[in-house]
This record gives C-alpha cells, structure tokens and sequence, in this order.
C-alpha cells in the first residue's frame, strides 16, 4: 500500500504488476460460471483484501441493477478499505466475518462464490466451518471456486521447500483427496481442477448438489 502510494499508483495495479492480472486466471476458474449468470445475481467473495480480483468480477456482472457483489473478510481495516475504494460502485456490499462463518443472513440466497489466497492459510478445522457456511448460503447448484496448495503436486512440493523457514507459520498444505472428502461430506459435488502453471495454486469448483 505504502509502496503504491509513493509511485502514485492505485494498490491494485500495482499489486497486479508485481503478481499478474487476475483475469487470466478468472477466465479459466470463474468467468465460465459467472458467464451463465442473468437477472437478479448474487456473488459473494471470500477473503478480499485489497480487491484485486473484486473489480474484475464486478465490470463482469453486467446483468441488472438487482446484481450484488458481496465482500466478505475478517479484518476490520480491510472493509473500512474496501467501503472507500468501492464507494462509487452501488452494488458492491463489504462485510465482516469472524473468519469463520459468512455474513449472510439468508440460506440459499448465493449464486456464485469465490476465494483467492484465503483457503491456502487455513486449517482444516477452519476449512470445514467455512464449507458449511458456503452451503448454507448458496442457493441448489450455486458454485464455490478456491485455490489451496495441493501438497501432492509438484509445485506444492517446492513451495515447501522454499518457503518452509520464512512461512512456514502462514501457508497450509492439503491434499486434494481431503479436499474432494470434506466438500463432498458436506453435499457439493466436484465440477473442476485448474493447476495454474508455474504457481502453488490448484483451484477447485464445486457446485451445491
């Protein structure tokens, strides 16, 4: 934030420039969701941060004013942050969590859900919750898109490796058979994997049964 400031730049390109356009990534694990969309819309994203990947799903809602982007994190700096850097944008709503559950108060009422960089941090107690939160709050055939590093993967592996002594207390590792297990105990069923090329990322989309 401090860095962009100092360049005159907003946040967000300059966070793109030093990580890539979320686009092309969307375009592979989100956007062929979103696409199908019409009418009265709701998407919900999950750990926003500075909202890189929020204003590009938001240009992508073009269906009607009933359309809402829902923006949920657990930090109370970051939705402040949020509130103002959106704040031209009438239908996006940031909210905040506990980190654990979803700020949304009716059950079924979620088409699309999205999250990037959150679920690569959590444990898989924090996982569970967070999954059925996401089913309470997704409507039958809603679609939940994430990444995790897939520990089974060779990126993964040297991810660990390299990362092991400088974060080793932030980054998670999971398999994806555990992944598949959890969501599919939860009732979701499993539509996609996407490995990103060159990245520790793996998506995974899943669609409420």
């Amino acid at each position: 934030m401090k860095k962009a400031t100092e360049n005159q730049q907003d946040v967000n390109d300059y966070i793109n420039k030093m990580w890539g356009d979320p686009i092309i990534v969307l375009e592979q694990v989100f956007f062929p969701y979103l696409d199908l969309m019409k009418g009265s819309t709701i998407v919900c994203e999950i750990g926003v941060g500075t909202g890189r990947w929020s204003r590009e799903i938001i240009k992508r809602m073009n269906f009607d004013n009933e359309t809402k982007l829902i923006l949920v994190d657990h930090s109370s700096w970051v939705i402040d942050f949020l509130k103002n850097y959106f704040r031209e944008e009438q239908r996006i709503f940031p909210l905040l969590n506990n980190g654990n559950n979803l700020p949304i108060s009716t059950d079924g009422s979620v088409d699309l859900i999205f999250s990037d960089g959150t679920f690569i941090e959590l444990k898989l107690g924090q996982i569970l919750s967070l999954i059925k939160e996401i089913h309470r709050a997704l409507k039958p055939g809603g679609i939940f898109t994430f990444d995790f590093i897939d520990i089974d993967t060779e990126e993964a592996w040297r991810h660990l490796h390299t990362y092991c002594d400088q974060f080793g207390h932030c980054f998670t590792y999971h398999s994806a058979d555990t992944m598949i297990r959890l969501f599919s105990e939860v009732g979701f069923s499993l539509k996609n994997r996407v490995q990103i090329p060159k990245s520790k990322s793996v998506y995974l989309v899943f669609e409420k049964k």
